[in-house]
């Protein structure tokens, strides 16, 4: 009863702090000539292990091996668990790629990050997948990532921190094609159950799958995607969810990320915003069905921000965005706090 209780502490740190790493990687991006020392080695290491697997096994895609070895390695070295008790003891985290590698620590979203990083060096084409998972109110949401690799002419979906893939009729999945699934996709989940975060898990009676039929959940594939955010009293903050939106990366595979605020209550005049940091240019929308309120992001201050409309807003949804354009150009907007008035 100790135990699962201790494993049940350990998993609240884990939730508490997985935003934060997601939206770190949402920012900062690492390319394979800035690895560090702990980056190259392993590296090399693996491209040694699919040199070795060659042997063995010449039927399976060299993609897949690559893919499988790399996300094998990472799991095994940066540890959840042990970054869960770094947490928990009040001590330094390991942040960046080369800190979770030296100091084998990291959830979900560092675990990602190396992926990512080393993915380029072993010439894998990915792009991270997040979920977000609405609770019965917003204090209780919660998130997850994992990646998508390209190989033999689609995308294919794995959970690093599980060891998870899923594999029907010999083919590997893509993440619309596992959702599609729903419940029954878990019938074709490959997991490393072995793994003893994932043991943790299962024996905290928690569902390390859960993102597959969850029933409120919005998801980002390479960034791209809509975020519904729900109000918090009178005012909407992003909780468990990206801090942001716009486009933070021109990378190929990545897009946009818009948000769509629920359930504005009442007839709206005037909003606020409270900004953290601006990236760029472009021009921030707000949408309501037939009406659009625009205005220029780099004329936006840090702190708060507040616009009188020009015509009214009734209750219900609202979208908001940054205007894309072409060629596409950096643009996006940090913020942790909107209101309509």
């Amino acid at each position: 009863m100790f135990a699962i209780s201790r494993r049940l502490q350990e998993l609240r740190v884990v939730t508490g702090i997985l935003t934060g790493l997601i939206s770190l990687i949402g920012i900062n991006e690492v390319k394979s000539n800035e690895l560090g020392k702990y980056g190259r080695e392993l590296v090399v290491s693996v491209k040694q292990q699919v040199e070795q697997r060659k042997v063995v096994d010449s039927s399976s895609s060299v993609d897949f091996v690559k893919t499988s070895i790399l996300i094998s390695q990472i799991q095994s070295i940066v540890s959840p668990r042990k970054y869960s008790e770094l947490s928990a003891s009040g001590k330094w985290l390991p942040a960046t790629v080369e800190e979770c590698l030296e100091n084998k620590a990291g959830i979900c979203g560092n675990q990602v990050a190396c992926f990512l990083a080393l993915a380029e060096d072993l010439e894998l084409r990915a792009r991270p997948v997040e979920f977000y998972l609405h609770g019965d109110e917003p204090v209780g949401n919660s998130s997850h990532i994992g990646v998508e690799v390209q190989f033999s002419g689609d995308w294919r979906f794995f959970d690093i921190t599980w060891g998870t893939f899923f594999r029907r009729k010999g083919k590997i999945l893509n993440i619309s094609q596992v959702l599609k699934m729903g419940t029954t996709a878990r019938r074709w989940a490959v997991t490393n159950e072995l793994d003893q975060w994932y043991l943790h898990w299962k024996q905290a009676g928690l569902d390390p799958l859960v993102y597959v039929d969850h029933p409120r959940m919005d998801i980002l594939r390479g960034r791209q995607g809509n975020i519904r955010i729900f109000p918090v009293d009178s005012y909407y903050t992003p909780v468990h969810q990206p801090g942001y939106f716009g486009l933070n990366s021109l990378h190929k595979d990545y897009g946009p990320l818009g948000i769509t605020l629920k359930d504005v209550p009442f007839v709206s005049t005037a909003f606020a915003i409270e900004v953290a940091g601006v990236a760029g240019d472009g021009v921030l929308t707000l949408t309501q069905k037939d009406r659009t309120y625009r205005i220029k992001i780099e004329s936006m201050k840090i702190g708060n921000n507040k616009f009188e409309l020009p015509f009214q807003f009734h209750a219900g949804d609202i979208e908001i965005a940054v205007q894309q354009r072409n060629p596409r150009r950096i643009g996006y907007l940090v913020y942790s706090k909107i209101e309509f008035q």
